[in-house]
């Protein structure tokens, strides 16, 4: 991907996150294509929010729908722009429901949080004028795996070999700004491999 050939800045939600700040390195060629404000039509909205730094000692007072929230705000200022959402692996799909529900796989405490992610896709997925994509690192998403400039999309359905390669934050954001300059898919839930 070629940021220079963009006509329109890109709006990166979330930018002081790993995620974030990776899709941001990625475009920081073109110093004026990432911007924190939606100065009119814009390329693309990356929502890479997450409420905590780190999971806190209890979802006691989690609001289960904080996504179902920002969903609704992003739709309203997206327009005509093209939104990517960062996934929870938790939500992916396996072969007995998914990831967060198997607790052999996902701790219970965390639950609630993958809840809201889930009620957060949901609102997406009822969500008809907006171009939107929630792009879902595996579980093998790490800070110390080597950018390789590749990746593969697939469908939400948790596949557990190509999950054992780890996938690099930096290939996450190739991805996803691939996405917003070249869509291949649209409206829906992918998994995205190293």
């Amino acid at each position: 991907m070629v940021p220079e050939q963009r006509n329109s800045p890109l709006v990166v939600f979330g930018a002081g996150g790993r995620a974030g700040l990776a899709v941001v390195a990625g475009d920081l060629t073109d110093s004026d294509s990432v911007s924190s404000v939606v100065p009119g039509k814009v390329a693309g909205l990356v929502n890479a929010v997450t409420p905590f730094t780190a999971p806190p000692e209890s979802f006691a007072d989690f609001d289960p729908d904080y996504y179902v929230r920002l969903v609704r705000n992003l739709a309203q200022v997206a327009r005509e722009s093209r939104v990517i959402e960062i996934g929870l692996a938790a939500t992916l799909r396996t072969a007995s429901g998914r990831v967060y529900e198997d607790p052999t796989a996902f701790p219970a405490s965390l639950r609630p949080f993958a809840e809201a992610r889930m009620n957060g896709l949901a609102s997406w997925q009822e969500t008809t004028k907006v171009d939107w994509l929630v792009i879902t690192p595996p579980p093998g998403l790490s800070l110390e795996a080597p950018a390789t400039g590749e990746y593969r999309l697939r469908g939400d359905v948790l596949d557990p070999q190509a999950a054992s390669i780890p996938l690099s934050y930096a290939d996450l954001a190739t991805a996803v700004l691939d996405q917003v300059e070249k869509p291949t898919v649209t409206r829906q839930q992918v998994t995205v491999y190293g």
